[in-house]
């Protein structure tokens, strides 16, 4: 009997799927609150990727991201994203809720400026949730606004919000229209 129960748990051992980590824990940000801790809000898509080690030895990615419109702030037409994790040399570093940029997939972005850095170089605020992907319907040409969660944790109580994005852990859809009005209402407060 103690055999069995000992190569049971070994098979289980063996069989278990190894998987890579599935969310990151952050703190959950309403729509006032990704504006506060931005510099900008962008429009834009990436047009090309960099990875590379960082000061701290750790692999990022550099994207160079297209500035097709500020929502919000100023500044070039060519930024610096600055995204944690990527594949380097045969090594890869995997970082659960951060983002990708797909190049030439337009994207509305709330960025903040990574300090001591040479050149327009910034980081998403608040990881996946300061990414919003614009989508086109191909039949009316309407665009919307969408936001994925689904690798991100949300803990607190980020309030109630003009679009309650604070909770959404699935796509939210909004007319590009009236996402980008009451960004920038809200900004000038």
């Amino acid at each position: 009997m103690r055999w069995g129960h000992i190569l049971g748990l070994s098979l289980m051992l063996v069989l278990s799927p190894v998987t890579a980590p599935q969310a990151a824990t952050v703190l959950a940000l309403s729509l006032d609150s990704l504006i506060e801790r931005a510099d900008a809000v962008v429009s834009g898509h990436a047009i090309r990727t960099r990875t590379h080690r960082n000061a701290k030895g750790q692999i990022v990615r550099s994207i160079a991201y297209h500035v097709d419109s500020y929502i919000v702030g100023k500044g070039s037409k060519e930024v610096v994203v600055r995204l944690q994790g990527g594949s380097l040399n045969g090594i890869g570093r995997i970082v659960p809720g951060e983002v990708d940029l797909d190049l030439d997939k337009e994207t509305v972005l709330f960025l903040t400026k990574i300090p001591n850095e040479s050149g327009p170089v910034f980081v998403i605020v608040g990881m996946a949730q300061g990414k919003f992907n614009v989508i086109q319907d191909p039949d009316t040409s309407a665009r919307f606004i969408a936001r994925t969660l689904t690798d991100l944790h949300l803990v607190g109580d980020p309030g109630r919000d003009v679009f309650d994005l604070g909770r959404a852990n699935t796509s939210t859809f909004i007319p590009y229209d009236d996402f980008v009005r009451a960004v920038q209402h809200r900004a000038q407060r």
